[in-house]
């Protein structure tokens, strides 16, 4: 249960975390970049900032509370040493290499490629052409429907000439 006066909230369980995360409703990646600047060098902690969009992102990737909460709080202890262009360039690197502090390091760019991934994947799936390439893996029967979308039998189609 959650209580409210006008100075205060009050809640009936302890909150041993909290974390700032600012989020967008413009597309606009660069947030994570500007945040840094806008609050300068004296912040030894940066909050999340994310766009919408790469909010929906990282809800897909990062499934679980405890996901997200492990990443939110890896992003802002990090904040300091992960420097990129936007979100999905730290995300990126979170879920391949994990964003940690490695020995002989004082800062770690992340450039775009980090992000390239979600290019491939997620906007693959969620344009279908993921699915059409994986369809065009399977063997596909003569006498089956051209994967094209023709409607037509792929031995009279795309198949005709094999």
């Amino acid at each position: 249960m959650i209580s409210k006066n006008l100075s205060s909230f009050k809640f009936d369980f302890d909150i041993k975390k909290s974390f700032i995360v600012t989020i967008v409703l413009d597309d606009y990646p660069a947030i994570t970049h500007q945040t840094h600047i806008l609050l300068g060098k004296e912040y030894k902690e940066f909050p999340v900032a994310l766009n919408i969009f790469d909010l929906e992102i990282v809800a897909k990737y990062l499934n679980t509370s405890e996901k997200f909460i492990d990443y939110i709080e890896r992003r802002i202890k990090y904040s300091q040493y992960f420097k990129a262009d936007n979100e999905l360039g730290f995300l990126g690197f979170h879920l391949k290499k994990g964003l940690q502090k490695f020995p002989d390091s004082n800062m770690v760019a992340l450039d775009n490629t980090w992000a390239q991934f979600f290019d491939k994947d997620y906007y693959g799936e969620i344009s279908g052409v993921k699915k059409k390439q994986e369809n065009l893996r399977k063997k596909i029967g003569r006498n089956e429907r051209c994967p094209c979308g023709s409607g037509i039998k792929y031995k009279k189609c795309h198949g005709k000439n094999n």
